[in-house]
């Protein structure tokens, strides 16, 4: 057997593998090559947004270099920003197996797909992790204007990503946050467009409860306790927020309106969705007033209306709050009971309906 020799110039801080003898490649999983070879790291392409383009994976590192501790392994075609370089190295939040990084990844096993200023477009969910809360900035850097802060524990919708930075919607304002003092919320952490899903309410809670207490369920009365007699568990939520404005809980299609403040239900706004593959209805009732039309496409940033004011969500009656249901059945007069008997789970078949169960669909981005 002859070995074929290959003498090369390596720079300082050159990576070198020869897998052809059992090797593994320094930062791209595991693999075997037909052939020794002596490799040099990818030249530094700069910040910008990489692809994964190993087979294999690609090991996610606390520092620049194989010596740190493997944080997790991102898959082929995970794409990322790189917001920092260092010997062939780029630092960013990485999508890995086990939950979102942020580490260092060997370029050399990476394909830069675009520049750091070029915005690609996401849709996930993150909390604040940062105990005094988050800057909220007008573009997608630290030295940007400052547009307010969102507290700790928040929840918020990204919908692109740019430099380590994420946009999203707080309070009526569009921003720039890091994300570095994030983290994606658990078991939804990369949902197909389309199907993130959203309080109708920022900073929404069930008004069957004290404001404040956040431990309610859409199967117990108004009162928040149970009762054996008919019609006393509502099939939706009945919210309230120090915010008035009602926003679509998803992306879709408003389908009925009403202007009317008559009736039990008052001035309503229907929205068609698409999720998981089944077309569904979201209701949204006692509004003060309405601000989209049939036919209008909207999403999670679309205002449809403002809380209060018609209906039983008047003060006379159980009190200013936001009727909010999710349904599989279109109703265009909006005569939805929302009540039913004593019942558990998260669906129930009531009056020709089946209804889910919207707290269940927003904390899983999915129906039950």
């Amino acid at each position: 057997m002859s070995i074929q020799k290959t003498i090369v110039s390596l720079a300082l801080g050159t990576t070198m593998f020869a897998s052809g003898f059992g090797v593994t490649a320094p930062d791209s999983g595991y693999g075997i090559f037909s052939a020794f070879s002596i490799t040099a790291s990818a030249a530094d392409n700069g910040t910008g947004v990489y692809k994964v383009n190993t087979a294999s994976g690609l090991n996610i590192r606390s520092g620049p270099g194989t010596g740190y501790s493997k944080l997790g392994a991102a898959t082929k075609g995970t794409q990322f920003t790189v917001t920092k370089t260092q010997n062939g190295w780029g630092y960013g939040i990485i999508k890995c197996t086990n939950g979102s990084k942020t580490g260092w990844a060997c370029l050399q096993y990476c394909t830069k797909t675009g520049n750091s200023d070029n915005e690609r477009s996401v849709n996930y969910k993150v909390k604040i992790t940062t105990k005094a809360g988050l800057n909220m900035r007008s573009q997608a850097n630290t030295e940007s204007s400052k547009m307010g802060a969102i507290p700790y524990n928040t929840t918020v919708t990204i919908t692109k990503e740019c430099n380590g930075f994420g946009y999203t919607n707080y309070s009526g304002k569009n921003g720039w946050i890091c994300l570095q003092y994030t983290a994606k919320i658990s078991g939804n952490d990369n949902p197909q467009p389309g199907t993130v899903v959203e309080y109708p309410l920022r900073g929404a809670r069930c008004s069957w409860r004290g404001f404040n207490n956040s431990t309610w369920s859409w199967s117990e009365n108004r009162y928040g306790s149970g009762h054996t007699t008919e019609r006393v568990y509502h099939l939706g939520l009945d919210l309230t927020s120090t915010n008035s404005s009602v926003y679509a809980c998803a992306a879709g299609t408003v389908v009925a309106c009403s202007s009317s403040a008559s009736g039990a239900n008052g001035r309503y706004v229907i929205i068609k969705h698409n999720i998981g593959g089944k077309t569904v209805y979201s209701f949204y009732a006692h509004l003060s007033s309405v601000n989209v039309k049939n036919g209008q496409s909207v999403n999670t940033n679309t205002k449809i209306g403002v809380v209060g004011g018609s209906g039983y969500g008047k003060n006379s009656y159980y009190g200013t709050h936001l009727h909010f249901a999710i349904m599989d059945t279109l109703w265009t007069n909006g005569a939805y009971y929302g009540y039913s008997t004593k019942f558990s789970g998260n669906a129930k078949y009531y009056g020709g309906v089946t209804y889910y169960n919207p707290k269940f669909v927003v904390e899983n981005d999915r129906l039950p």
